[in-house]
């Protein structure tokens, strides 16, 4: 049975129930809903699993408004010993690739592979090593295809020193990290696509608007941005809201009647 790669993830169900009088035992609790029911209460579920079977590893029922970076490195714990050995590759979304997870699996012999989140230095990294690659892009190929195949994609990775400061120990961990900057065909065409139909749509909604504007500037303003925010295409667009006025004028003609 192959052990070399093996995930986790961890999602939210909301249950219609009945709150109890006491939370202490209850795993049900209000929290952040991805069903955007945030009146529901709710509880977390873990799955670990191995690739590419899909085998169960780990599982775990969790209370519904706890955070989910603390379990990554716990479970990559329970995982090795399951399969009794930490020579594998350790897979989750970002919400495992907080610097604390990352560095304790690094210095307890573990390999991983996380998206890393956009904040901090990581946007500037990415911006800069897109624009001006500090080494030679290689083409991407799966496992199965030839090489004379069109590659799926483009990429290249570097590698960056690390540390961390534990809490507990009050001890630096220090290891290297390699980022991979992976650029994929179908990935990129899709994004285009998505966008362009955001692109348009924010654009039929803001000539809808346009056509009966009204007369108080200020709510017009207010629902141009909530179109661009809607969309998510505030970079794309320029409005610009000017204001016509209409003067009309009238006469009053006297006469005598012979």
């Amino acid at each position: 049975m192959p052990t070399v790669v093996a995930r986790a993830d961890t999602t939210s169900f909301s249950v219609n129930h009945t709150q109890e009088d006491s939370l202490e035992e209850n795993l049900l609790s209000y929290g952040y809903s991805k069903d955007r029911c945030p009146d529901l209460l709710q509880y977390r579920q873990l799955l670990a699993t191995l690739d590419p079977m899909g085998m169960p590893l780990v599982s775990a029922t969790l209370e519904g408004n706890g955070a989910d970076d603390p379990l990554y490195f716990p479970t990559w714990q329970k995982m090795a010993q399951v399969i009794d050995h930490k020579k594998f590759v350790f897979i989750a979304d970002c919400k495992a690739g907080s610097i604390a997870t990352r560095s304790q699996i690094a210095a307890n012999g573990g390999t991983y592979c996380f998206p890393v989140p956009m904040s901090g230095q990581h946007p500037q990294y990415l911006q800069q090593w897109v624009n001006d690659s500090p080494v030679k892009i290689q083409s991407i190929r799966l496992p199965h295809q030839d090489e004379n195949e069109p590659a799926v994609g483009k990429g290249f990775e570097v590698e960056l020193g690390k540390f961390w400061l534990n809490p507990e120990t009050n001890k630096w961990v220090r290891w290297l990290e390699r980022y991979l900057v992976v650029y994929s065909a179908s990935l990129a065409a899709s994004a285009i696509r998505g966008q362009q139909q955001r692109i348009n749509s924010a654009q039929t909604a803001l000539n809808k608007l346009a056509a009966k504007p009204g007369e108080d500037s200020q709510q017009l303003a207010h629902k141009v941005e909530n179109i661009l925010e809607r969309y998510r295409v505030k970079d794309f667009f320029n409005t610009t809201i000017t204001a016509t006025f209409h003067s009309t004028s009238s006469s009053c003609l006297t006469g005598t009647t012979i």
